[in-house]
């Protein structure tokens, strides 16, 4: 089921109604959905009110809710507490689970990020695709030779050669649409690893105690040059933020159609899958994971 993405650019009042979520502009109804339907409900105003019944009915279905700061970039996440019933017993796991799962999930997952971002130069006609898969070929279990920092390395100055640089904090240009479409991502997969029962903060080989999604950073690394092709593709005037354009654009990710094994799906459905792959490769009960890989479609948008 591809979930729906309600985004709140202007103050409005949300509440409960039957267990649909109803959302009130002025005074008038503006349009209602039912809670379960809904994946990500992202507050970018700072005139929105969501009562407190819609908010304890969003965690019970399990809907990401994402605040966004001054820049409209999503800047808090809220997600349920009680995500699967086994939660205390997994996150032990995960404490507990061996060096060497972990060292393997790792391979797989730089893998599959440098063989996405060789695909998204391929695609965008840049130098250094063969350069990319030369270097994912190689990864091993842990990635103990950092090929990650070299393919990012040579990665970037491909895909933005002519003066743009990746600036995290910097709201304009492809850093705005990079940093939006980056936040979208991770909101999505976070939903994922606590839907999965996994703890959000304990990482595969990522701990920081500032970091209270280090999980859903790692498992999102092979999915985040979907935004980056996204933003090559959109930018227009890099002297300006983000345009309700851009934005749609990059919320539209979501549903777009990947490639998972044998068959493709929405990333909504993707996830969920690629994310109990890699809990049981981490909990060492299955040695395959599949990543999501993006079906980069030239003249279409990637909206499912």
């Amino acid at each position: 089921m591809i979930k729906r993405i309600i985004e709140l650019t202007h103050g409005s009042y949300v509440h409960l109604h039957h267990h649909q979520l109803v959302i009130e502009q002025d005074g008038q109804c503006v349009a209602s959905a039912p809670a379960e339907d809904v994946g990500l409900l992202l507050l970018a105003h700072p005139a929105n009110v969501i009562t407190q019944q819609a908010l304890a009915c969003c965690q019970q279905y399990g809907v990401a809710i994402a605040v966004c700061d001054e820049h409209h970039l999503p800047s808090a996440l809220m997600l349920p507490l009680d995500g699967h019933s086994l939660h205390a017993e997994i996150l032990r796991q995960q404490v507990a689970a061996s060096p060497a799962a972990q060292a393997a999930l790792w391979q797989a997952v730089i893998r599959g990020k440098i063989s996405a971002q060789a695909e998204v130069l391929a695609k965008l006609g840049r130098p250094g695709e063969a350069h990319l898969r030369r270097l994912a070929e190689h990864v091993r279990p842990g990635d103990p030779d950092n090929l990650e920092a070299q393919a990012a390395a040579a990665y970037w100055r491909s895909l933005l050669p002519e003066g743009e640089h990746r600036q995290p904090g910097r709201h304009t240009g492809v850093n705005a649409l990079l940093d939006y479409g980056y936040a979208i991502l991770r909101a999505a997969v976070a939903r994922a690893v606590v839907a999965a029962g996994l703890h959000p903060a304990w990482g595969i080989f990522h701990h920081n105690r500032q970091d209270n999604f280090a999980l859903a950073d790692d498992l999102m690394e092979p999915l985040r040059p979907a935004v980056d092709w996204l933003a090559c593709r959109h930018i227009r005037d890099p002297s300006q933020g983000l345009s309700p354009g851009d934005k749609r654009a990059l919320l539209a990710m979501l549903a777009a159609q990947v490639q998972l094994g044998d068959v493709r799906l929405p990333l909504w459905v993707a996830l969920g899958r690629y994310i109990a792959q890699a809990k049981q490769a981490w909990f060492g009960e299955n040695l395959t994971v599949e990543i999501p890989k993006w079906l980069f479609l030239e003249d279409t948008e990637p909206c499912g």
